[in-house]
């Protein structure tokens, strides 16, 4: 249990190192990046949008994966991650770092382009959505220990 709790606390650092790491590449903001997953310009997207826009970027997630992350993060638990509930993922908890992600302006994507980030934030953009969602795999892994054990 303590190890776990561990890997829990580790993944976390090294979450909120990722959401400072991309907050601080020229070229990321905040819409550009829920834009490349929301196709359809609604603001929000379904568990399954999500799954294939991170697939479609190079990330490979399980739909259990999926599903624990996207439970967690639908604050309003309407299958919908809407805008504002991204924003909070990918925002630094540190005010600075928040601040100056919060203040950038968009790149616009060209049509010529899957993504406006060059390859190394798209890279740190995705570590994001990877680490949040191993984040929840192992605290469930941690929630179902403790329910077998009689917690």
């Amino acid at each position: 249990m303590v190890k776990a709790s561990e890997e829990v606390a580790i993944i976390e650092r090294d979450l909120e190192q990722a959401k400072v790491d991309l907050a601080m590449r020229e070229d990321f903001n905040l819409i550009d990046g829920f834009a490349l997953i929301d196709y359809y310009g609604r603001g929000y997207v379904s568990s399954n949008e999500l799954r294939q826009g991170l697939l479609d970027l190079g990330l490979r997630l399980s739909l259990a994966d999926i599903e624990s992350g996207f439970h967690k993060h639908n604050k309003e638990h309407d299958g919908y991650l809407k805008y504002s509930e991204y924003s909070e993922l990918f925002l630094p908890s540190e005010p600075y770092y928040a601040r100056h992600l919060s203040t950038k302006r968009l790149n616009y994507m060209s049509k010529n382009t899957k993504t406006p980030f060059d390859m190394v934030t798209l890279s740190k953009y995705l570590r994001v959505w990877d680490l949040a969602f191993m984040r929840e795999r192992v605290v469930e892994d941690v929630v179902q220990s403790m329910r077998e054990s009689g917690y």
